[in-house]
Formats: C-alpha cells, structure tokens, sequence
C-alpha cells in the first residue's frame, strides 16, 4: 500500500506524536509510506526507528506575520494549501485536526479530539480587558485576540468544520468518539486506543515521597490542581513536573505564592528515556487534565507499575480500572486526599501498581498499528471497488468541435476579424462551411479514423441566443450520423455571453427538445451530457436563478469545462449541481515542469470530492499569438509548441496513467484553428494527428 500520512506537527514527545511514531515505525515495512508534516523533527524518527523508507515532505508553515484573522489562515485555509503539496496516494491517513479539511480520498481521519475550544473547552479561555487567550490543538501555543474577533472566528470555523469529507473516522477512546459523533452526526468506524512500548518486570519505588505529573503544561492540563493539593499534603513529599508549556511561568509563580519552592520541581521537556527513569523513581503519577479525550500518561505510568491519582472523565478510565488508579472530583482536597492514601499505604501502592501492568500488557502499540492498518486495508478495498462498479468499463475519448465557419462572400472565422478570428494553419482544402453535408460527412469520417466516439458541439451563446449557423450544422450532425448509422455520438457545450436569463433559459430548452432526445446524442447512463462553460454569465444565472437551473437540467448530466481558477475555487453550489469537470485549455495552466502535477490535481480534486463523472483533457498544443483580443495579452501561455507530436503524446501517456480511469477524455480539439489546437488535418501538419489519436484510442482498448 502507497500510503500519505499528513499531521500538523511532529516534534516533541506529545502523547498524539508519540502515538503516530509508534505506529510509524510499525508501518514502514508494511507499506510505503510518506509523511507529510510542515514540522518534522527528524531526530525523533531516528529515535523511534523509523528509517529513511519513510519518505518526509515538509508542508508550507502558518506566515510568521500574524494578522487579525490569521488563525482562520491557518485552520481552515492552511490544510488546503497543504492538499495541493501531496503526490497520489492509495490511500491518506489524516492525523489530528486540521486536516480533516483536506479534500483527498480514500481517507481516514484520525480524531484525537475536536477542535476543543470551539466546543466543550470555550470557557477555558482567559478573557481580560477585552482579549482572550486561547489553545487551538495541536499548536504549542497559546493565541491572543479580541474576544469580539474570537466570536467571530468560532462561528466562521464552527459551519466549515461542520461538514468534513473523509471516509472513515478512527479515534482514541468511546468518550471521543461519543464526543465526534456529536459535532459531526456521525458514528466512529473504529476505536484505535493507545498502546505502551513493554511492560517491564514489577520495582517497586526505591522511596514512597515523590509524585510525578508529565504533560505539556496548558491551562486546561490544570496542573495548578495539582500545586494546590501538594499545598495540603502535609507530608514531605515532593512532586516533579516534567514538561514544558505556556502555562510554566504562571506555575512557577503559584509555587512560589503556595510556599511549595521545596516540594516542586519543573524539569521542563525530557527525552524518552528520561522520562522512563522519572517513572520508575516515582511512587505515583497524577493527573488532572479535563475531560482528556485519552490520556497516554496514566497508561504510561501503569506499564511503569506506578499507580495513577486521576480525574473522573478521561478516555483513560476505558482502559484503567480502580485496581490500578484512584479516579477523583476535579477539585484539590479530593487530589491531595488520593496522594495522601497512596503515600501513607506503601503496600496499597505497589499492589495498584502490579494490577495496572497487567491491565495494560494488553494494550500494545502492536495492536493498536495493526487496528488502524486493519481498517486502511478495508477502506481502500471498499472505495474502490465501490468505484469500480459505477462506472463504464471503457473509456471514450472525444472532441471539441466548432461548427462556426462560413466561408465565402460573407465569411465567419477565416481570418476576417483578427481579434478572433486568426488561421496560421488552414484545412486540407481551405476553408468551409460548417453547415456544408460535404463537410459533416468528411469531418465524421475523419472522425471515426481517428477512433473518435463522440464530438463536443460547441455553441457561443449571445444576446441573441445560439447562433443559426451552429444550431443548423449540429442539427445535420445527428441527421448524418443517424443515415451512416455511425457510432459516433455528439453533446453540446454551452458557451454563454449573454447575461439575460431567458436567452440562457431558452437556450437549455432547445439543445433539450430539439437535440438531446434524438439515439445519436451521448448519454452518461441512461441521461444525456450537457457541457457547460464556466463563465461569469453562466455562474450568475447559477446563484441568481438556481431553481429554474435544477429544473431545466433535470435528467441531464451537466458537466463544467473551464479554466484552472475555476476548478480549485469552485463554490459548494457549482460542486453539487455539476456532474463532472474538466479542464478546457490544459496547456495554459502553467510552466512546462508543473503541467503532470496541475493536470492531476485538476483532475482528482473534482473526481474525489462530489465527481460522478470522470472526465480528462488532451491537447496536442496551443498558439493564439496571432489574435489581437485585449483580454488575451496577458496569458504568459500563449504558444505551446507540438513538438512533433510529443506534447500530445504526453497528455495522452497521464490520461492512461490515471486511477480510477477517466470516464471520458476530451481533446481540444477537432477543428479550433484560432488557437491552433486541431486535430483536423490540415495544410502543415497533414494527418499526423489523426493518426495520433488513433494510436491513443487503441491504447485505451476497445
């Protein structure tokens, strides 16, 4: 299995970085793994033994100039930034929140929590004079902001992190998943509980006066908890708080105020094995945080044979039981009351302490890689073969065509208006009429010669509505096509620049009634294609007049085309309503050495979020140098060479390499000779790339 693993942070010793390292290091023989993170402390993967067959990918870092709105940036723009950087994968694990934001799939979520202080942790923020501090998962900071603004963000974040995308949803312990299924309405597939690394032979503590609390210091870790029971103990006893955290100064401080100088000390972060050794020279450890989704500390501290003073609530009481661990309040006198019992009872310590050894031998970080590995395995199986049965089982491959030539006295986009109209590279034969029999019948023909199974009519829509030439030349398409009783289907794609909503209105009406209803249209299924050209007047009607789109499309398929822009910012509506995308213009989306990338991800990202229909786009090359046309000056992409035919051959060889397999590929084009992407033959390049494409559909197969 090629798996991607993404995480927002890996580089301390966290209990969720430790649990996705112990898993790691499980994994890297099983699958090939790469491991996507903005922060990746390499040594700590030396440390865990994961080798150089996990590959890392360092993922773009938040901007270290903070704006007003900048945790916006990062929660909810960021992970999308980060989907752009990840190659395909068989399948994603996307570990902690944010990045159940990343559209990519198959994918399984990793939850250890929420977004808390979205939720149930909004009142541990500290408000004062207007700002609040705050803690967002899994940072290792606090933020500061008006309360106004958190207001704001909280909501803003709250309705986009209402609706996530991934498969499966694995969490740590029932509590959370009770919990994940409240925000986000539904069941966890799979509980992947924590592990410890071994369980060693029972020592009991050399000294029966130290108490132990590990974790990262955060204010709702509540340590202070911890200091103001140590303030009622009586007895000697001293209690080491390893681990560091925004919340250390005030800490100090309260140490400080509480008279405990003498009985506390901060160690700060430790290593593992430092850890370890704090472990086995405590008699107890404690732990106060609240609500903990999980809770790795308190297992930790079982395996090392210490018994656990911890608050009711945790993900932790799933697995630890009041054999191994004293659960109390979340208050100080009931803490230090449990401290005082272990300390004063040396004999009831070390008998907690062997019974939770044995409860948590059972609990190994093997189980726990193999569950998780157990439901990737199950997830990309059940994905894709679920994939695999929707769709046709060969693909079609396709042309644009454009029935609006006129020759003549009279002629139409032969070089009379070079704004538009620019041939460098006329027919075999020179120029025609589209609405000639003797033209049809020679382009059909050519057509099947090239293993064509359909052609995209191409209709620009004004003011006026689609012009006659066009709608005459496509009705005597099907007229032809229905006489030879040719294969070969024909669609319409609907280019508007008209911005009244009848012409747009009653346009759909004719290409339905006149044209979609007859054997030689193409139908996805048992309903016919509409291709519709993303475009400000078109996406106005959309949002203007959403209702009377959905019901002249009813039964229809409408898949957009369109620029690079409109693919990665497509709003939620155009994503339900449309049925497929494509890209129009392949070739203008960027440099030579970025094209593979951006064509995949313009064809994934559609295809893996709503997308029923695959589709793809080829082009043997592109020169529109010769037109005038002011909004074309600035494209920096205005002449891709053919290279012979190598540019077409390498569009071709993705569109073969793609997973799943593209329901339709579609080459720009059969006869666009403005922009000199034809594939008709013509005065320069004769029939080689009818040719060409021939070759391409008997690679694609029968």
């Amino acid at each position: 299995m090629n798996l991607g693993v993404v995480t927002p942070l890996l580089k301390g010793y966290g209990g969720s970085e430790i649990y996705l390292l112990e898993c790691l290091k499980r994994w890297q023989d099983e699958a090939d793994i790469t491991l996507y993170s903005p922060a990746i402390n390499k040594k700590l993967l030396r440390e865990f033994g994961i080798g150089r067959s996990v590959k890392t990918v360092k993922l773009l870092n938040p901007p270290k100039r903070r704006s007003r709105f900048g945790l916006l940036e990062e929660i909810v723009l960021l992970p999308r930034l980060w989907e752009q950087q990840l190659a395909r994968h068989d399948l994603y694990f996307l570990y902690l929140f944010p990045t159940q934001m990343i559209r990519r799939h198959p994918s399984v979520w990793f939850a250890a929590e929420p977004l808390r202080m979205l939720y149930d942790l909004r009142y541990h923020s500290n408000a004062r004079d207007g700002q609040a501090t705050v803690h967002f998962y899994p940072k290792l900071n606090y933020d500061t902001m008006r309360v106004s603004d958190l207001d704001v963000l909280l909501h803003v974040i709250e309705r986009i992190d209402s609706e996530p995308r991934f498969d499966r949803l694995v969490t740590n312990s029932r509590i959370t998943g009770q919990y994940i299924e409240n925000v986000y309405g539904r069941k966890v597939d799979t509980i992947a509980y924590p592990g410890i690394e071994r369980v060693d032979r029972f020592a009991p503590p050399l000294t029966f006066d130290r108490v132990l609390h590990v974790g990262r210091l955060w204010r709702h870790k509540r340590v202070d908890l911890v200091l103001k029971a140590m303030a009622i103990v009586r007895s000697p006893i001293v209690l080491t708080v390893a681990g560091g955290g925004p919340e250390e100064p005030g800490l100090r401080r309260l140490t400080r105020e509480l008279g405990l100088e003498k009985k506390v000390v901060f160690c700060g972060d430790v290593s593992m094995s430092e850890r370890e050794r704090l472990y086995r020279e405590s008699t107890c450890c404690v732990y106060a945080a609240v609500r903990e989704p999980f809770g790795m500390v308190p297992l930790e501290a079982a395996a090392a044979g210490r018994p656990v003073v911890a608050t009711i609530g945790g993900g932790y009481t799933e697995v630890l039981n009041d054999d191994a661990a004293l659960f109390v309040p979340g208050y100080e006198g009931a803490i230090a009351q449990a401290i005082h019992r272990l300390m004063s009872n040396p004999r009831l310590a070390m008998k907690m302490g062997r019974a939770g050894q044995k409860i948590v031998a059972r609990y190994t970080w093997d189980r726990t890689a193999e569950t998780l590995m157990k439901l990737f395995r199950e997830t990309r199986s059940t994905t894709s073969g679920r994939s695999r049965r929707a769709r046709p089982q060969r693909t079609r491959l396709g042309a644009q065509y454009y029935p609006w030539y006129r020759a003549g006295k009279s002629p139409s986009h032969w070089n009379e208006n070079r704004e538009f109209a620019a041939v460098t590279d006329p027919p075999l034969g020179g120029p025609y009429t589209s609405s000639s029999r003797t033209v049809i019948r020679r382009h059909l023909k050519q057509a099947s010669r090239a293993g064509l199974d359909f052609l995209v009519v191409n209709w620009h829509v004004d003011f006026r509505g689609p012009r006659s030439l066009e709608v005459e030349a496509t009705r005597r398409l099907l007229e032809e096509i229905e006489r030879a009783q040719l294969p070969i289907k024909i669609c319409l794609l609907l280019a508007f620049n008209a911005e009244d909503p009848e012409v747009i209105r009653s346009t759909i009406r004719k290409a339905r009634n006149e044209f979609m209803k007859q054997a030689g249209y193409l139908r996805h299924g048992r309903k016919p294609v509409l291709w519709l050209l993303l475009n400000d007047p078109f996406q106005g009607f959309l949002f203007h007049h959403y209702a009377d789109l959905q019901r002249l499309t009813r039964g229809v398929h409408p898949v957009a085309t369109g620029s690079i822009a409109y693919n990665k910012f497509l709003p939620r509506l155009l994503r339900e309503f449309f049925s497929g995308w494509c890209l129009y213009s392949p070739l203008e989306v960027g440099d030579r050495k970025n094209w593979e990338v951006i064509w995949r991800e313009s064809y994934h990202d559609f295809v893996e979020d709503r997308g029923r229909i695959r589709a793809f786009t080829i082009c043997p090359g592109y020169d529109d140098s010769r037109l005038t046309a002011s909004d074309r000056k600035d494209n920096p992409y205005r002449r891709i060479p053919r290279r012979g035919s190598k540019t077409y051959e390498l569009m071709g060889d993705v569109a073969l390499s793609l997973e799943p397999r593209p329901d339709y590929v579609v080459v720009t084009s059969f006869n666009e000779f403005h922009e000199n992407t034809h594939i008709e033959p013509s005065a320069r390049f004769g029939d080689k790339f009818l040719k060409a494409t021939r070759e391409l559909r008997d690679r694609f197969g029968e």
